[in-house]
């Protein structure tokens, strides 16, 4: 559910998502999926790195540390997780 929201959210595939690669529109959706999860599910990092293309642990908690940093200082950042949040909720 967190993927299919994120993944409308930023126009981008579900290939893309779970992909290696690293565009920065993809990447950047993908961190915010990974933030997401790590937050509304109680999976584990390798649980969730597991779903997000066979990712690391170590992966899974850089992306958290990284969105958890930028979206104290981007108010944009921070009500896109909100609307997010929103629609996750609304849809489980």
């Amino acid at each position: 559910l967190i993927q299919s929201e994120v993944e409308r959210f930023f126009g981008i595939s579900h290939e893309d998502m779970i992909s290696s690669k690293r565009s920065k529109n993809i990447a950047f959706a993908r961190h915010i999926a990974i933030y997401l999860s790590r937050y509304h599910t109680e999976e584990s990092l390798e649980s969730i790195g597991k779903k997000f293309g066979g990712r690391d642990h170590t992966t899974v908690m850089h992306s958290v540390s990284k969105i958890e940093a930028d979206q104290k200082d981007n108010r944009k950042l921070f009500d896109e997780i909100e609307q997010l949040t929103i629609r996750i909720k609304s849809n489980s």
